[in-house]
């Protein structure tokens, strides 16, 4: 396992979410104000620096699931709400602002910060401080009582071979960002595991946010066959060598994952075929659970631009902290969540979750392999699910049915 978490960088937000029903897990009916202390929940994310224009979506996903779970009774007759620390995408400053959080009495935390987070693992392992939702630091996947839920990079990533061979687009190319050493395992990473699915990698090219143009690139890519071109970049970036391959005869389908995901970014790249895995549940989907999300931001976040997994993902990572903490009856503490994650078995919220999940108290846990996988064109209204063949991952139907990669190609990776 040691070799894939050093290789890969964990994907945004290993989240957690909601029950089939439309009520807040746990919660009281609507209008039934909760009584019992606040319980605190502490968010670290980059409000400035570097980072910063990519999380701008966290903390008001949280603010809208704390105002829709107040309205509805609270969590286990408590009344919730979200304290939010400024990592300043600088490890110094994210764990001094992790150390702030502390002193405020939050019972967990949420971290995202691929710059800092890892600086803080230390710090709250130490002060048995729950970790809730993974994010991209690789210390976090081997930290006890941080409880993965959302899909890993793992997952996502064995899911763009899955989707490529799904939309029958299987002559894979990669282009991988230059900014981060990161991006580059990632080419090593499909050409290793492409046979697995059916897949033949035609091979990878380094592209930056800064060069004139992604022209011969896209030729080369073109000329090798590549029908299914995986952007592994920021979408910026993402968006302008998507268009550039198109006007220089691209035909096929662009593979775009997770956090590299932004709907209104790739429906400006005209005539554009996209596809790709997703880490936290599709906002589109039209089942109960989904559509009390939806309901919930546009009531209480009405300016939030929703469609995105930075929401959803959020929304998972709090509702999943309702359910386990639903049958608390004393005081809510650092250790009495950690003791509610424990009792957590087989659990998927009505397919929210990718996969069951199951965790034990004071330990590590696995990461999620299963992922939703989606299709997008450009000038439509919304994705689609692909349909999953065979069974699903998380039992779930529909849209909200999950994936799975081959158990033995995870347990190769995880081993390497």
């Amino acid at each position: 396992m040691a070799g894939f978490r050093k290789k890969v960088v964990p994907v945004l937000m290993t989240a957690l979410m909601a029950s089939s029903v439309g009520v807040a897990v746990g919660a009281g009916s609507a209008g039934a104000a909760p009584k019992g202390a606040p319980i605190k929940i502490g968010f670290v994310i980059p409000k400035s620096g570097e980072e910063g224009p990519l999380f701008t979506g966290i903390q008001p996903a949280a603010q809208a699931w704390a105002k829709y779970t107040n309205a509805n009774g609270g969590v286990a007759g408590h009344p919730v709400k979200i304290v939010v620390g400024d990592s300043q995408s600088s490890p110094p400053a994210a764990l001094a602002a992790v150390q702030s959080l502390v002193t405020q009495g939050v019972v967990a935390v949420v971290s995202a910060d691929p710059i800092s987070e890892g600086s803080t693992v230390p710090y709250l392992v130490s002060k048995n401080i729950p970790i809730l939702g993974i994010g991209y630091s690789s210390v976090l996947l081997g930290a006890k009582n941080a409880f993965n839920s959302l899909v890993s990079t793992l997952g996502t990533s064995l899911g763009e071979l899955a989707a490529a061979k799904q939309v029958g687009k299987t002559n894979f190319t990669s282009f991988y960002c230059l900014e981060s050493p990161s991006c580059k395992t990632a080419a090593s990473f499909y050409q290793s595991n492409a046979p697995t699915f059916g897949v033949t990698y035609e091979g990878g090219f380094g592209i930056s946010a800064t060069q004139p143009s992604y022209t011969a690139e896209c030729l080369q890519a073109i000329s090798s066959g590549t029908n299914f071109l995986q952007l592994d970049t920021n979408t910026t970036t993402q968006g302008a060598a998507a268009k550039t391959c198109y006007q220089q005869g691209y035909k096929g389908v662009i593979g775009a994952l997770s956090q590299e995901i932004n709907i209104p970014a790739m429906d400006k790249v005209a005539n554009a075929k996209w596809a790709g895995t997703l880490n936290a549940f599709p906002w589109w989907v039209n089942t109960a659970p989904v559509k009390t999300f939806r309901s919930a931001m546009k009531k209480y976040a009405p300016s939030y631009t929703y469609q995105n997994l930075t929401g959803t993902a959020m929304w998972t990572v709090l509702q999943l902290f309702a359910k386990a903490v639903s049958a608390n009856k004393g005081a809510v503490t650092p250790a009495s969540v950690i003791a509610d994650y424990g009792k957590i078995k087989n659990q998927t919220l009505g397919g929210l979750l990718a996969q069951p999940v199951t965790y034990k108290a004071n330990s590590t846990s696995a990461p999620v392999t299963c992922a939703w996988t989606y299709t997008f064109t450009s000038g439509n209204a919304s994705p689609k699910s692909i349909p999953v063949k065979g069974k699903s991952g998380n039992g779930a139907s529909g849209g909200l049915a999950s994936t799975c990669p081959p158990a033995g190609v995870v347990k190769k990776n995880l081993a390497g």
